[in-house]
């Protein structure tokens, strides 16, 4: 669904239900932007927000990502770009708030694996191309700024630096464990996982404990030739 065939689909409603009394001048939204000299993108965007929230329960994605750019033994490293780019898109498309945040907030690294030709896919590249998206991924929000914050799914993307910044982050165990906690939705993909490892419940027990969980293990991490670049031994009771 295009934002403009999203935004005539929310005015629709809006109109059926009583809210709006005139659904013609909502549906000429997008002439009467380039009248006033705005960016039609950005004109619907803005529109989107405000219909979204003062009319409908806009649904709130936090997704996050590593600060780390580089193995312990100095190879770069940093976000498996697509393992974000793809939710990014879906979520985009069904008009979530989505707010991006890391462990210090800031710059994200993105791993150059994620980038060659043969695993760079057209929705990766368009974002990776995207001065707005790439500005908004370098100014991400530190997990201080958003753990108060309420979400319907928080999401932790992948990259094989996720296992240096994720697993031993007190704020992220702490907006996981509230997140659970409270009945809604835990995403992990990929090395993601491993910020799941070590959050703790209330009542003392791992959230892992007893789950089955999907990720990377070690034969796929030798075949990336990746599996002595670090060793990590979790241990759980």
């Amino acid at each position: 669904m295009t934002r403009r065939s999203l935004l005539e689909e929310r005015c629709r409603v809006l109109f059926e239900e009583g809210f709006i009394r005139n659904y013609c001048s909502f549906s000429e939204i997008w002439l009467q932007s380039s009248v006033i000299g705005l960016q039609a993108a950005h004109f619907l965007e803005r529109i989107l927000l405000i219909i979204n929230t003062k009319f409908f329960k806009m649904k709130k994605l936090l997704l996050i990502v590593t600060n780390v750019g580089h193995y312990a033994s100095g190879l770069d490293t940093g976000l498996w770009l697509s393992e974000l780019t793809h939710i990014y898109h879906a979520a985009k498309e069904k008009g979530w708030d989505i707010t991006i945040a890391s462990p210090k907030g800031g710059a994200v690294p993105i791993d150059p694996e994620s980038l060659k030709p043969l695993v760079l896919d057209k929705i990766s590249k368009n974002y990776y191309e995207s001065p707005g998206f790439m500005n908004a991924l370098n100014h991400s929000k530190n997990l201080p700024e958003v753990q108060n914050e309420s979400f319907d799914c928080v999401y932790l993307a992948g990259g094989h630096a996720t296992m240096y910044d994720f697993p031993n982050d007190a704020t992220l165990q702490s907006i996981i464990s509230r997140q659970y906690e409270s009945g809604k939705m835990v995403a992990a993909i990929c090395h993601g996982v491993g910020g799941l490892l070590n959050v703790k419940l209330s009542d003392g027990a791992y959230l892992i404990n007893r789950k089955k969980l999907t990720g990377f293990d070690w034969f796929e991490e030798s075949i990336a030739r990746r599996k002595e670049k670090f060793l990590l031994i979790w241990k759980h009771p």
